[in-house]
């Protein structure tokens, strides 16, 4: 009887990690505007595609968040990106001119080609389905480290 409880307050931290991370994920996005809140219809939102990717800073105002609230006009965004095979070493900047009641996603693709590795960062416009700013970072900016996962050995510039 008293495994039974002992493994119940043993599975308690993990729950509780659970359960922060679930909340944090539907925070509120973080307000980069001066004055009281203002519904969605009159700001823009901007976020990273997937959770690797981060805003690093928005208008030169130095954040770490995954999502933003912006009111329309232009804006330059910092972004990082550290995934579980890569990780960008320089963060990239996009500038673009935000529409009141749109969500941008952040977002990035990589590039292989005989100069070397690149990663490509972009915003999407999700409300209107296209790109609204591009940015590549080129090679010294950028690596993938090495990988011994049993067989497989994944590429490293700088090796």
């Amino acid at each position: 009887m008293l495994k039974g409880k002992l493994w119940l307050f043993a599975g308690a931290p993990i729950v509780l990690i659970f359960l922060f991370f679930v909340a944090s994920s539907f925070a509120a996005p973080k307000r980069m505007y001066a004055g009281p809140e203002r519904p969605a219809s009159e700001t823009a939102l901007i976020r990273g595609a997937a959770l690797e990717i981060n805003i690093e800073s928005c208008d030169g105002v130095k954040i770490t968040s995954r999502e933003i609230a912006v009111l329309p006009g232009e804006h330059t965004i910092e972004m990082s990106f550290r995934g579980d095979m890569e990780y960008s070493e320089e963060n990239a900047f996009l500038k673009f001119t935000a529409e009141a009641g749109h969500t941008y996603l952040l977002d990035r693709e990589n590039v292989h080609n005989q100069k070397g590795a690149f990663y490509h960062a972009f915003i999407l416009d999700k409300t209107m389905g296209k790109r609204v700013s591009e940015n590549f970072v080129p090679p010294s900016q950028f690596q993938e480290r090495l990988v011994y996962v049993e067989k497989y050995l994944a590429w490293n510039p700088h090796s």
